[in-house]
């Protein structure tokens, strides 16, 4: 085997072995244990589709925090001011933390909501005729929350306040308006 330079480094010993040993069947082999283990998995095999589905939501998670992490790091290694750049980069750690433990927290909640509504796939019925196109004049209207087109709501809380406005612009779903 040859010596590894400084810039042979991060080439994986597995590529290299690819190389020389035949590896397109070795290659084809992994390819087709990965995409029969995947789709076993995404189909919820064993019929437990709700916590396969909190699980899937769990890694999803689990990968926007460390997206997260990496652009927030990649704009702290920016900041010229040593002191900044540091505190810019724990900040950015203790986001991660935070986020880790919040993805948990949804983990732990959406098991918990298996356990009290069972395993089956969630797939429910969808009628249009079930939902109101004259926004004018609805059936049903919300009495708590009317979504009558210019409405407006306001919430506030600590320094931020969110303006949520009901427009008239709407978007075409499964023939639903």
């Amino acid at each position: 085997m040859k010596k590894r330079t400084r810039y042979m480094q991060n080439v994986p010993y597995a590529l290299e072995f690819s190389r020389n040993c035949g590896g397109r069947t070795l290659a084809i082999a992994v390819a087709m244990c990965c995409v029969l283990a995947t789709g076993a998995a995404l189909a919820g095999g064993d019929g437990r589709f709700c916590s396969a589905t909190a699980s899937a939501q769990f890694k999803a998670c689990g990968k926007e925090v460390k997206d997260d992490f990496f652009v927030a790091r990649a704009k702290c290694i920016n900041v010229s001011d040593p002191g900044e750049r540091e505190a810019c980069l724990a900040e950015a750690q203790a986001q991660r933390r935070e986020g880790r433990q919040l993805c948990g927290k949804q983990r732990v909640a959406r098991k918990d909501l298996c356990a009290a509504v069972g395993e089956d796939r969630y797939d429910p019925d969808f009628d249009p005729a079930n939902f109101d196109s004259d926004f004018g004049n609805l059936t049903n209207p919300n009495p708590y929350r009317p979504l009558g087109i210019g409405n407006q709501w306001q919430y506030a809380g600590g320094d931020e306040t969110i303006v949520i406005d009901v427009l008239d612009k709407t978007k075409l779903i499964d023939d639903v308006t």
